[in-house]
């Protein structure tokens, strides 16, 4: 039977890939997103969706359950990157990550699980990130949500046990996106007088330049379509190159500030 996908995030980058990739395999496809791109032709069903509000989610959904009749896998993919010093960043502009990143996953899973809970069966894949795993100057407000994400999976993943509902958590590195334009970026950080200035710019630069030359993100299309394949996929997905990957396991084996010294100079921080 062909199963009923739902995207969020799907306007571009990441979500985009994944959702034409899947389509293209047999899969039908809802993606959404705030927005529709005008330069694109998607080739799955887009509804437009707002994760931070929950009528536009209830909207979007009733869509899909009246003319489907279920959800088979919701890939929680949308969210928004921020970059700036800690002491820099107010409050306000740190809520509006988690109200994207976190709360708004947490609202999606709290809409769709009913209906995989009614089905007996269903697939969850929240979008974490390596910046999940370990933390990284300048992006600390990011790593937050992405770290808050891990042990959300973590623990829904136990409690949708008894229902035959699977949570996986997939961990991309850097691709290739257009999230270098729709990059939060702390005001205060871009100040001349802010302490953090020139150190911030650097780790700017450096940061926009992994992007900008990272894996395009059909790369991990395929890696999701590989996942939803398998009858019984463990927790976690890392979807990065080698480098990325290692950075995980030193962070696991090496002292805690030996590590800190090595990411510190690597950012020049």
């Amino acid at each position: 039977m062909t199963k009923i996908v739902f995207i969020t995030g799907a306007s571009s980058g990441i979500g985009e890939a994944i959702a034409t990739r899947l389509s293209d395999k047999g899969f039908i496809v809802y993606g959404t997103s705030r927005k529709k791109r005008s330069d694109v032709d998607y080739k799955f069903h887009f509804l437009q969706l707002d994760v931070r509000d929950e009528q536009s989610i209830e909207r979007a959904i009733s869509i899909v359950i009246e003319k489907e009749g279920q959800i088979d896998i919701l890939i929680n993919n949308a969210g928004l990157g921020m970059i700036g010093a800690l002491e820099d960043t107010t409050i306000e502009e740190s809520k509006s990550i988690f109200d994207t990143n976190v709360f708004g996953l947490h609202a999606m899973c709290k809409a769709v699980i009913p209906y995989m809970r009614k089905q007996n069966n269903g697939l969850i894949i929240n979008t974490s990130s390596i910046a999940g795993k370990i933390g990284l100057p300048y992006r600390g407000i990011y790593n937050a949500t992405k770290h808050a994400i891990e042990g959300f999976s973590e623990a829904l993943s136990m409690e949708l046990r008894p229902f035959n509902i699977k949570v996986i958590i997939l961990e991309p590195g850097d691709y290739r996106t257009n999230i270098n334009t729709n990059r939060k970026i702390s005001k205060e950080s871009l100040n001349p007088s802010s302490p953090y200035y020139h150190s911030f710019n650097r780790t700017l630069d450096q940061v926009f330049n992994e992007v900008n030359t990272a894996w395009s993100p059909e790369k991990i299309a395929k890696d999701v379509e590989r996942i939803i394949n398998y009858k019984y996929p463990r927790l976690r997905f890392t979807s990065a190159p080698l480098k990325q990957k290692l950075s995980i396991l030193m962070h696991k084996l090496l002292p805690a500030r030996l590590f800190e010294y090595i990411i510190s100079k690597f950012y020049n921080v």
